[in-house]
This record gives structure tokens, sequence and C-alpha cells, in this order.
């Protein structure tokens, strides 16, 4: 199948791609987060996926407006994140569309922010909707997400929303559990010198990360966003 793969970060594109080409499918890869905060940590992490995408030779699409609009000019990204209220406009990653940092309303509607399950639940839809969409108008036979190799997320959730998306728009959602190639994908993206990340991704994992931890011993590392 020719097969158009959401990438949420370089680490867990090594295995998921590999995995794929072995089982006879073509591979595109699609970048589009918008839940990155902040913009230097959304700048690293594009960067690692060029990166990653240049040693396996894979061709990916990095889509920084969602398909149903957005205007030509650069839009206004709250500088403190999806969580605050100041504005200010942010500028491209790397040249051409201006990147789409917070500016989603999944993840920053303030009812769902407190709500840790509701909110990443939000998040994933908001990012395969953008996919899946992508997939049918390009004429892919599936979509699928490299969210599905980390142990980190809600996998069985994740394939519920990739099963009701791909329903919807008529194009198959290919589900594997990628996860049995996690730190085998993650030594590949550590040997290659891809960047990796030390958070999921909006501005209230970063806090959520550092308590976990805090919790677990484990605060002596660095960490700092963007850097």
């Amino acid at each position: 199948m020719n097969i158009l793969l959401h990438i949420c970060c370089a680490p867990c594109s090594f295995y998921t791609i590999d995995k794929l080409r072995q089982d006879g499918h073509k591979v595109r890869g699609f970048f589009y987060n918008p839940n990155i905060y902040p913009l230097s940590e959304y700048k690293l992490r594009r960067q690692g996926v060029a990166d990653m995408a240049k040693r396996l030779n894979v061709d990916v699409m990095y889509q920084e407006q969602p398909l149903g609009g957005g205007s030509a000019k650069t839009p206004e990204i709250p500088q403190r994140g999806i969580f605050g209220s100041k504005f200010a406009l942010a500028r491209p990653a790397s040249g051409g569309a201006p990147c789409p940092l917070a500016q989603n309303r999944f993840c920053s509607t303030p009812t769902v922010v407190a709500d840790k399950q509701q909110r990443c639940s939000n998040c994933w839809r908001m990012r395969l909707t953008e996919a899946v969409q992508t997939a049918k108008k390009q004429r892919f036979d599936a979509f699928s997400t490299t969210l599905l190799i980390s142990p980190y997320q809600n996998h069985d959730e994740i394939r519920i929303i990739g099963d009701e998306l791909g329903k919807k728009e008529k194009i198959n959602f290919y589900y594997n559990d990628f996860r049995v190639g996690f730190k085998q994908s993650q030594q590949a993206a550590r040997e290659s010198g891809c960047y990796r990340q030390k958070y999921c991704g909006c501005e209230k994992s970063i806090s959520e990360s550092l308590a976990t931890k805090r919790d677990s011993g484990s605060l002596g590392m660095k960490f700092q966003a963007g850097k």
C-alpha cells in the first residue's frame, strides 16, 4: 500500500518507517504538529525529522497550515504558548508557510487544559484529522502515525480515533503495534545524532514531564525546552 505516515518526531520514525517498508509498503512522511511549544522546540523537532528523512531517504511533507484554511499572512501565536494570553507574530520554522505553533483551538480550549486525558485526545484527533484529509486528497491507500510506537501514548485511543477518522473519510487507517520497536528506534535516533526531545510537545506537557522526573528522582538531567 501507499501510506501517508503522520510523523510526530524523528526518534519515533526510524523503526516505524523501516517496518512499513519491510512489510512491502511505500511510505511518505507527513509532519503536522501545531501542539509543539515553544517555537524553538518546534524548529528543533522539524529539523530532526528533516535529518531523519535524509538518512532514511524518505520524502516528508511539512504541513504548516490546516488544509481547511488559514490565510497566507503570518498568524498570531501566543508567546507563552497555547495556555497563555500574550500574542506575537511567529515566523516560519524554515521558510515557506508560517509555523502553526499553538494556534489550534483543540489544544487551547480553557475547559480542556486541566483534563490531561481530554487534552491529549483532542491533540491526537487534531493531527490525525489533518493526516487523513491529506491522505484522501492526495489519493493514498491508507494513513498511519508514528504515535503508535510510543509506550507513553494511549495506544488504544489513538487506534480508535484513527479508525473513526478513516471510516468517516473512507480511507484505511493502517494499524500496527510498533511499540515492540520503540527502544530500537530510539537507539537509531541516538546513533544518527537526530534531535531527541525530553517532553511530549505542548506547554502543559513540559511541567508534567518535569513532575514525573522529579518524582522518579531523575531530574538531574538538563531539561530546557528548545535547547
